[in-house]
């Protein structure tokens, strides 16, 4: 028997062909069957299943038998069992391929972005509300300060001195910090830098001696634009440059000041005493846009 449906709007319309050998026939063939949304498949004429199945070719042998009347039977209800698992199972295999395929579209498109916005990230950074956006801006800026620009309060003791400081200084100004040279490293990838991987903000950790605990540290950063700028004026700030010539020597940076919110609750200013404080105060120097090596 050979039987080929069409669909259209979740329905069977038609049925083609129906070819019948004999009663007697020991191989019953199931060519090119397509069952498409809700087709209903009736099974005893008492359950049905709802399956969608594409171009589906099968043969299935039955065995002969001599009686006529019990075997013809037992064959209809054989194959009409075996049609309906390859259905149950070509139903769910064509639903787990769908899935797949969206899954598969989903992850494509976030990727297709991702390069696109990596490639030419804006200053605002990958972010999703108007605070964020306007944070990243602060972290991405290249303009160089004015003498008017800096805060001369602002010192490495100043930075170190106890006490809640989110209000202390402003993202507004600019400050000049002299310490000695602990660390250079570069940063995880981060949405500021639209989560690129070779666009990363390289931290230097100053304090006034060598040896001062993680508490008594401030972290300055190099951005990737200011990298870009140094590099024009034939200056190198790579990691391996910055790290080679900076660490274990005292030195001088200006740049802008920036409340790194972030990392607020691992600072010892915000949260003495707590374990897992890192850094002194979340104020930063950020970006760098000079570096002087004093001694």
């Amino acid at each position: 028997m050979e039987a080929c449906f069409g669909w259209h709007d979740a329905r069977s319309r038609w049925i083609r062909r129906v070819d019948s050998v004999s009663a007697d026939s020991d191989q019953v063939l199931v060519a090119r069957v397509l069952v498409r949304g809700d087709f209903w498949i009736r099974v005893n004429r008492r359950d049905a299943l709802d399956v969608g199945i594409d171009w589906l070719a099968v043969r299935v042998h039955l065995r002969k038998t001599h009686s006529p009347s019990s075997g013809t039977t037992n064959a209809g209800r054989r194959t009409q069992h075996l049609f309906w698992r390859l259905v149950r199972v070509q139903s769910v295999y064509g639903l787990k391929s769908r899935t797949l395929l969206l899954v598969g579209g989903v992850v494509a498109v976030i990727v297709a972005v991702w390069i696109i916005l990596a490639r030419n990230c804006p200053n605002a950074g990958i972010a999703l509300t108007a605070n964020a956006r306007y944070l990243h801006r602060l972290k991405n800026r290249t303009a160089i300060p004015h003498a008017t620009d800096f805060d001369s309060r602002v010192t490495l003791e100043a930075l170190l001195q106890p006490g809640d400081d989110r209000s202390r200084w402003s993202n507004d100004r600019a400050a000049r910090v002299q310490g000695q040279v602990i660390d250079v490293a570069y940063a995880r990838p981060e949405a500021t830098n639209c989560y690129h991987p070779c666009r990363r903000d390289i931290h230097i950790v100053i304090a006034n001696r060598n040896g001062a605990a993680k508490t008594e540290q401030v972290v300055v950063e190099v951005t990737p634009n200011l990298r870009e700028w140094a590099a024009q004026q034939g200056i190198d700030w790579s990691e391996q440059t910055l790290q080679a010539q900076l660490v274990g020597h005292w030195c001088e940076f200006e740049g802008w000041l920036y409340f790194d919110a972030g990392h607020a609750e691992e600072s010892e200013n915000i949260h003495p005493q707590k374990p897992d404080n890192w850094r002194a105060t979340a104020w930063e120097i950020h970006p760098v846009t000079k570096i002087t090596v004093i001694r």
